[in-house]
Protein backbone atom coordinates (compact mmCIF):
# COMPACT_ATOMS: atom_id res chain seq x y z
CA UNK A 1 0.00 0.00 0.00
CA UNK A 2 2.89 2.20 0.83
CA UNK A 3 4.26 2.38 -2.73
CA UNK A 4 1.20 2.58 -4.26
CA UNK A 5 0.33 5.87 -2.25
CA UNK A 6 3.93 7.08 -3.23
CA UNK A 7 3.57 6.07 -6.77
CA UNK A 8 0.37 8.46 -6.58
CA UNK A 9 1.97 11.12 -4.99
CA UNK A 10 4.73 10.85 -7.68
CA UNK A 11 2.39 11.42 -10.36
CA UNK A 12 0.36 14.21 -8.83
CA UNK A 13 3.76 15.83 -7.83
CA UNK A 14 4.52 15.54 -12.26
CA UNK A 15 1.66 16.34 -13.12
CA UNK A 16 1.67 19.56 -10.99
CA UNK A 17 5.16 20.42 -11.99
CA UNK A 18 3.95 20.23 -15.74
CA UNK A 19 1.36 22.37 -15.32
CA UNK A 20 3.30 25.40 -13.60
CA UNK A 21 5.70 25.08 -16.46
CA UNK A 22 3.17 25.12 -19.09
CA UNK A 23 1.51 27.90 -17.49
CA UNK A 24 4.63 29.85 -17.18
CA UNK A 25 5.24 29.75 -20.72
CA UNK A 26 2.01 30.20 -22.12
CA UNK A 27 1.82 33.38 -19.71
CA UNK A 28 4.96 35.07 -21.56
CA UNK A 29 3.60 37.91 -23.53
CA UNK A 30 5.62 36.33 -26.58
CA UNK A 31 3.86 33.11 -26.47
CA UNK A 32 0.64 34.95 -26.30
CA UNK A 33 1.14 37.46 -28.78
CA UNK A 34 2.15 34.70 -30.97
CA UNK A 35 -0.95 32.88 -30.12
CA UNK A 36 -3.27 36.04 -31.07
CA UNK A 37 -1.33 37.54 -33.72
CA UNK A 38 -0.47 34.81 -35.83
CA UNK A 39 -2.06 31.12 -35.11
CA UNK A 40 -5.67 32.50 -34.20
CA UNK A 41 -5.61 34.53 -37.84
CA UNK A 42 -4.05 32.00 -39.57
CA UNK A 43 -6.70 29.23 -38.35
CA UNK A 44 -9.49 31.84 -39.03
CA UNK A 45 -8.62 32.43 -42.31
CA UNK A 46 -7.98 28.47 -43.53
CA UNK A 47 -11.28 27.89 -41.72
CA UNK A 48 -12.43 30.79 -43.96
CA UNK A 49 -11.21 29.12 -47.27
CA UNK A 50 -12.69 25.68 -46.05
CA UNK A 51 -15.91 26.62 -45.46
CA UNK A 52 -15.96 28.76 -48.87
CA UNK A 53 -14.77 26.01 -51.16
CA UNK A 54 -11.96 28.20 -52.39
CA UNK A 55 -9.82 25.50 -52.05
CA UNK A 56 -8.20 24.32 -55.70
CA UNK A 57 -7.42 20.54 -55.01
CA UNK A 58 -8.75 17.90 -52.05
CA UNK A 59 -5.04 17.61 -51.64
CA UNK A 60 -4.94 21.27 -50.49
CA UNK A 61 -8.04 20.60 -48.71
CA UNK A 62 -6.23 17.89 -46.44
CA UNK A 63 -3.02 19.79 -45.96
CA UNK A 64 -5.27 23.17 -44.90
CA UNK A 65 -7.41 20.87 -42.29
CA UNK A 66 -4.42 19.17 -41.02
CA UNK A 67 -2.74 21.98 -40.62
CA UNK A 68 -5.92 24.10 -38.60
CA UNK A 69 -6.47 20.81 -36.53
CA UNK A 70 -2.55 21.06 -35.38
CA UNK A 71 -2.60 24.99 -34.93
CA UNK A 72 -5.18 24.51 -32.50
CA UNK A 73 -3.89 21.53 -30.42
CA UNK A 74 -1.05 24.16 -30.06
CA UNK A 75 -3.87 26.48 -28.16
CA UNK A 76 -5.95 23.55 -26.71
CA UNK A 77 -3.05 21.43 -25.13
CA UNK A 78 -1.49 23.67 -22.82
CA UNK A 79 -5.11 24.26 -21.29
CA UNK A 80 -5.48 20.80 -20.61
CA UNK A 81 -2.28 20.40 -19.09
CA UNK A 82 -3.25 23.31 -16.40
CA UNK A 83 -6.29 21.57 -15.79
CA UNK A 84 -4.79 18.38 -14.82
CA UNK A 85 -2.85 20.22 -12.56
CA UNK A 86 -5.31 21.61 -10.99
CA UNK A 87 -7.21 18.56 -10.34
CA UNK A 88 -3.92 17.03 -9.16
CA UNK A 89 -3.59 19.07 -6.84
CA UNK A 90 -7.52 18.70 -5.51
CA UNK A 91 -6.49 14.86 -5.77
CA UNK A 92 -2.73 15.35 -3.74
CA UNK A 93 -5.11 17.26 -1.01
CA UNK A 94 -7.70 14.87 -0.73
CA UNK A 95 -5.04 11.92 -0.52
CA UNK A 96 -2.83 13.81 2.48
CA UNK A 97 -6.36 14.28 4.34
CA UNK A 98 -7.32 10.77 3.99
CA UNK A 99 -3.72 9.83 5.21
CA UNK A 100 -4.27 11.99 8.06
CA UNK A 101 -7.50 10.62 8.65
CA UNK A 102 -6.48 6.93 8.80
CA UNK A 103 -3.66 7.87 11.24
Amino acid sequence: MFSEVEKLKTRYAHQIEDGRKISVFTSMPEYQWYVEHVVKPTIEEYTDRIMKGSINSDKEDWILRGMVQGMQLMIDTPEQFIKTASEAKEKARLQEEAIEDDL
